[in-house]
């Protein structure tokens, strides 16, 4: 069973009144969501606050969740990004201005922004590009490993072939993309 599933199953015994349940959750989703708050606020003692603001708020809103809206860490993180702001709003740490807190919440928006998506966009043109470029040999370990994700080891049982030689062949193809990205793109790249 992955996270999520037994993440809404949890959530369905929260629904039910079962304050185990609600450890369950904390013990699952404690480390993302402080981290979150962490990152929203840039202090441990507030972010620890947030974290406590968001599980009591899970409790008393659980209803509210719905599977088909999307998974249940988007749905967490939503929560402590709104427990985050009202934190800011509550404590007034920061000067507040006309356009405060508007700008808090562009700061707190993990979505991405038209920009980042063009780029994201531009940037998986540029890999596939470079992958379809690869000799078939190549091109193929790299599939198995980096969108299959399989092992190594896993990819030398598939194929037939001794690990050194899947090891070979991902450095080879990963020179091979280093280089092309990089005279594409004119950056250097961290494949």
């Amino acid at each position: 069973m992955n996270d999520e599933m037994s993440a809404e199953l949890i959530l369905e015994r929260i629904l039910a009144g079962e304050k185990d349940a609600l450890a369950a959750l904390y013990d699952m989703y404690e480390r993302l969501v402080y981290s979150f708050a962490y990152r929203c606020t840039g202090d441990a003692s507030a972010a620890e606050e947030v974290v406590q603001d968001v599980f009591t708020k899970i409790w008393r809103t659980t209803a509210r969740y719905q599977p088909t809206q999307g998974k249940v860490s988007t749905w967490l993180l939503s929560i402590t990004r709104h427990a985050a702001i009202d934190y800011h709003r509550r404590t007034k740490r920061h000067q507040h201005t006309d356009s405060g807190d508007e700008a808090l919440v562009q700061v707190l928006d993990p979505s991405p922004g038209p920009d980042d998506l063009a780029e994201a966009a531009s940037t998986r043109q540029h890999i596939k590009r470079a992958i379809s470029s690869l000799p078939s040999e190549q091109r193929q370990v790299i599939e198995h490993i980096y969108f299959l994700g399989q092992t190594q080891q896993e990819v030398a049982d598939e194929l037939g072939l001794s690990t050194g030689t899947v090891k070979s062949r991902v450095r080879l193809a990963m020179t091979k993309l280093r280089t092309q990205l990089q005279s594409e793109t004119g950056v250097n790249s961290s494949v």
